[in-house]
């Protein structure tokens, strides 16, 4: 028996607010580990978007990740995406402790890749040095899936799958932002999202302040959370709403971007 088409899966997103004149996201915004300072512009040409994801010229997030530079420090790294002509979007990344030396790259992956492999160099580490670049940019990460989607002209983009989106409950919400912080919090001392701190760092840890989901409600008090609505959501919610460990390199790939900062 022959199936009809299969609708695609709700996915999940994080409440933001909205300007109430333009209906225009506010931002910056803070998604997960990233902040989303700009959300672009689509440009509807087939090699600025595929069946997955939109790659709007004016894109701009920030992220930590381990430095390039500094074997024994992270850094802020800011993802932009560049309008390229018809031949599609080249992908600009710069860290703030090596302004002068962008990577660039025709694929987030590529620029990713290189900026992965120069992290594990100076720290003499022997992993293959690939990278998820839609990922580490964040177009895999729902919440920004939909902003991007509602960009004026993303219907125009006629490979792109449309994908549908629901907004998770304010207590859902907060809970993904405290583990998302958490998260952070790992990455910024001890260069992995998944590893914890030494147990001399956890009453800091605790009494850390969360910074509040950008809507209109602020968190609730700690130790008002419970489990923070995590519960509620499947795993591959929790995957879709925070961020993957981001200092894991995976598959080997070639790369072509210069050496050093």
């Amino acid at each position: 028996m022959r199936r009809g088409p299969v609708e695609p899966k709700m996915r999940r997103v994080q409440p933001l607010e909205r300007d109430t004149v333009t209906g225009q996201y506010k931002l910056p915004a803070r998604v997960g580990i990233l902040t989303v300072h700009s959300l672009g512009r689509v440009v509807p040409l087939p090699t600025y978007h595929n069946d997955r994801y939109i790659w709007p010229p004016g894109f701009k997030v920030s992220r930590t990740y381990l430095s390039m530079a500094n074997p024994n420090a992270n850094t802020i790294y800011t993802c932009s995406v560049e309008e390229n002509g018809e031949q599609g979007p080249r992908f600009r990344v710069i860290a703030d402790d090596c302004p002068d030396q962008p990577i660039i790259a025709n694929s987030a992956t590529g620029v990713w890749t290189a900026i992965v492999k120069r992290a594990n160099e100076i720290r003499n580490r022997e992993h293959s040095n690939s990278a998820s670049g839609p990922d580490y940019y964040g177009f895999t990460h729902a919440t920004i899936a939909k902003m991007i989607q509602d960009l004026p002209g993303a219907d125009q983009c006629l490979n792109y799958v449309w994908q549908k989106f629901g907004v998770m409950h304010q207590r859902t919400a907060a809970g993904v932002a405290a583990a998302a912080q958490k998260k952070l919090t790992n990455l910024e001392i001890m260069g992995s999202a998944n590893k914890k701190p030494p147990p001399s760092f956890a009453e800091g840890i605790r009494d850390t302040v969360v910074s509040p989901v950008p809507t209109s409600s602020t968190l609730p008090p700690r130790g008002e959370v419970d489990d923070g609505g995590i519960s509620e959501l499947s795993n591959g919610d929790i995957t879709e709403v925070m961020d993957a460990d981001v200092s894991a390199p995976v598959k080997e790939e070639s790369w072509s971007a210069e050496e050093g900062c």
